[in-house]
């Protein structure tokens, strides 16, 4: 496999400093979710950081499965998993977290999802560390952000065995 994108290779460094960024954007903001819904895998770190850096309560973190890459290559199907009732979470202040928000489909369908399964979007933030300035969520606001990229291909400090892996892959 080859990559036709100036690749950066992303710290753990870097990482915290991103999640540092948007800690202070979400207090600036007054912005205090009671759930958190990190889109795994790329979210769950980033707002296990953010929930420490706020000292929030860990409890309030219900990760949610939403995979739109295998090997690095973009999949046409998303499948989302919400293993948890979210009729509890119908009424409640939701931050998803995710690393990069890049085509935005997979925001996108989680945010379809959400809605299908009664949540009120107009209570709903959305928080990550990069995105990609073509990217657009059809009205829908990336609230918190660190960096905007244009074409880099990030290598996230948990990704970057299985992005060795699939490059080395024929």
């Amino acid at each position: 496999m080859t990559i036709e994108k100036t690749i950066l290779n992303l710290s753990w460094s870097d990482v915290e400093n991103a999640c540092l960024d948007i800690a202070n954007q979400m207090t600036n903001s007054n912005f205090k979710p009671t759930v958190i819904m990190p889109i795994l895998w790329g979210g769950i770190v980033p707002a296990r950081i953010l929930i420490d850096i706020m000292g929030w309560n860990r409890d309030i973190c219900r990760p949610i499965s939403a995979r739109s890459y295998k090997d690095c290559k973009q999949t046409d199907v998303i499948d989302v998993n919400i293993p948890f009732d979210i009729a509890g979470a119908k009424e409640q202040k939701v931050l998803i977290v995710e690393e990069i928000v890049d085509t935005s489909r997979t925001v996108k369908r989680t945010l379809d999802v959400l809605q299908e399964r009664g949540c009120d979007l107009v209570n709903v933030e959305i928080a990550t560390l990069y995105r990609r300035r073509s990217n657009t969520l059809r009205g829908f606001p990336i609230n918190f952000w660190h960096k905007e990229v244009k074409d880099e291909w990030l290598i996230f400090p948990w990704d970057k065995h299985e992005f060795i892996r699939a490059m080395n892959k024929d």
